[in-house]
């Protein structure tokens, strides 16, 4: 966020990563990216704000993904929602899944919301916020 006081750009604190070969990022007609860093090989359709989006993500038509971090492989189908998680190497969100959610709209609780790589979710699973998952699935953490 602008607010931050964490500039990305500044030269006094180097962003240090693998080059990846893949084609540069693409950006659909229909997508949004608001303050956000993205990596090549990744297609964007949906809309993406305050994230950091690593090599290789697809983020479907319709999909939001906020204040979140999501590594290299991860696909969040049409219609999936993630807000303050992280997203482990690999990990599918299925269609109209929700994973995580808003301080504001946590009543108690509120945490970060952890996905393994490898992770996959079906269509239309909700995930908590502050939520842990292992790689099939299942909760290990809250």
């Amino acid at each position: 966020a602008p607010e931050s006081g964490l500039d990305l750009r500044d030269q006094s604190w180097p962003i240090y990563a693998r080059s990846v070969n893949a084609p540069p990022a693409f950006l659909g007609g229909s997508s949004v990216v608001t303050h956000s860093a993205v990596n090549r090989g990744s297609v964007l359709e949906g809309m993406v704000e305050n994230s950091v989006l690593s090599p290789n993500v697809i983020v479907g038509e319709g999909a939001a993904v906020r204040y979140s971090v999501l590594f290299p492989g991860v696909q969040v189908a049409p219609g999936a929602v993630v807000e303050y998680a992280i997203l482990g190497e690999g990990c599918k969100v299925g269609p109209g899944c929700h994973v995580g959610g808003t301080p504001e709209n946590t009543p108690s609780g509120w945490g970060l919301t952890v996905l393994a790589p490898g992770c996959q979710l079906p269509e239309g699973r909700n995930v908590n916020a502050g939520v842990m998952l292992n790689r099939n699935g299942e909760e290990v953490s809250k």
